[in-house]
């Protein structure tokens, strides 16, 4: 099988089932800040993209350029800057002028138009919120995943969000806050799967 052929894998750990809400207060939503790329004076993005499956690892680089607000054209290069994947991303629409054919399939295709959903949009439709020990946590509905994020107390940006759909949860860490121009934004962001011990960790290489 070639090395192509694998990059598919870690996205298959990403099934998921029915989705199940979870018990919230209503009340009025509260004022946080959440870790979107290019919603403000940036006009591109380059993460390294790290796949981890058990033994098996692979990387690539994720380009994202602002056009206008709300209009993004995504690349995923491979070795040698050869184009795996070029998407155009449009008021929270997605079309591909091209795919490498043995990079994607119907769940690797969901799996990573989730991920630039994540990176990219403000979270909306707000569910409401709760607590978990120390932390708080705010409920938005994407789609049909309830999206979880968690604040440590006093602090306005999240340190992760959980991702629920049935039986299966991801996680989204949001590591090592530096300032960008005039706001935080994560230096990691990491996407896991624990169960099946699957991870995609995106590194933020350059913001402009």
């Amino acid at each position: 099988m070639s090395k192509i052929k694998f990059l598919i894998l870690p996205f298959l750990f990403f099934l998921c089932a029915c989705a199940v809400k979870p018990v919230l207060n209503k009340g009025e939503e509260p004022v946080r800040s959440y870790p979107v790329f290019l919603t403000g004076w940036e006009t591109s993005a380059v993460f390294k993209a790290e796949f981890k499956a058990g033994d098996y690892q692979s990387s690539f680089l994720l380009v994202v350029n602002k056009r206008k607000y709300a209009d993004f054209q995504i690349k995923i290069l491979g070795d040698y800057s050869s184009v795996l994947l070029n998407a155009d991303y449009v008021k929270d629409n997605f079309s591909y002028n091209y795919v490498l054919k043995e990079f994607f399939n119907k769940t690797s295709k969901a799996v990573f138009e989730d991920i630039i959903r994540i990176l990219l949009m403000k979270p909306s439709d707000y569910q409401g919120y709760t607590s978990d020990g120390e932390a708080g946590v705010i409920v938005f509905k994407s789609g049909s995943f309830f999206n979880s994020y968690y604040f440590k107390r006093g602090l306005s940006y999240p340190y992760a969000m959980k991702q629920s759909k049935g039986r299966i949860n991801k996680t989204v860490e949001f590591n090592d806050y530096r300032v960008f121009g005039e706001r935080p934004l994560p230096y990691q962001v990491v996407f896991k799967d624990q169960k099946e011990r699957a991870e995609i960790v995106l590194t933020l290489l350059s913001v402009k």
